[in-house]
């Protein structure tokens, strides 16, 4: 008699235990209709969509070549973290530091016909001595020590690609000032041809 009360004694604490731990799964689980919630958020947030607003009305009277570049960035990157009737300015968007569209090109036609209004900034300390190597290269590349930066100007994120690509090969002493001009003006041949370059896909280092 003895054993068989404690056996139902037993059962009786088992029962309670796993009743225990059941409600406390329960109150830990996620609710369902937080779920669908998150599922049916929106992609942007209501600052985010005004933001993109406020950048396409900025970019209505833009030239026809700078809307082009800001239209295809704002399609790539979204919203700005800047919208002025100067510029558009996105921050910290892999893989770059900064990424400007200017409404007004700095006027260095450039091998299509394109206009230098998009310049991307990358983070990097560029040595004191290779400034006028980078300069020698090309002018619409931009070292500055004081933020750490170094930034390419041109119409095109690929083209902005290459030149920082083939600017870090000068500075690590890979190539000469004239050899990465020489491989500029021979890639954008290529791709004129049809023809892809690894230099203009992303950075490579």
């Amino acid at each position: 008699m003895k054993n068989l009360l404690l056996s139902v004694a037993v059962a009786g604490a088992v029962l309670a235990a796993a009743v225990k731990a059941a409600e406390t799964t329960d109150r830990l689980a996620p609710s369902p209709r937080v779920l669908v919630f998150a599922k049916l958020a929106p992609r942007l947030t209501p600052e985010a969509a005004t933001r993109e607003s406020e950048a396409r009305s900025v970019i209505e009277d833009w030239p026809r070549s700078s809307r082009k570049v800001a239209e295809v960035m704002l399609e790539k990157y979204g919203e700005p973290d800047e919208a002025a009737e100067a510029a558009l300015i996105w921050r910290d968007r892999a893989p770059w530091k900064k990424i400007v569209v200017h409404r007004a090109s700095w006027g260095s036609r450039i091998f299509d016909g394109g206009d230098d209004v998009l310049q991307q900034f990358i983070s990097y300390r560029v040595p004191l001595g290779k400034f006028d190597e980078l300069a020698a290269f090309d002018r619409r590349i931009v070292a500055d020590r004081t933020n750490n930066e170094l930034s390419a100007r041109s119409d095109s994120e690929r083209w902005n690609f290459l030149a920082i690509n083939l600017a870090r090969e000068i500075i690590i002493g890979w190539k000469t000032p004239e050899e990465a001009y020489t491989t500029y003006r021979l890639v954008r041949r290529l791709a004129a041809s049809g023809k892809s370059s690894p230099y203009t896909e992303g950075l490579d280092f």
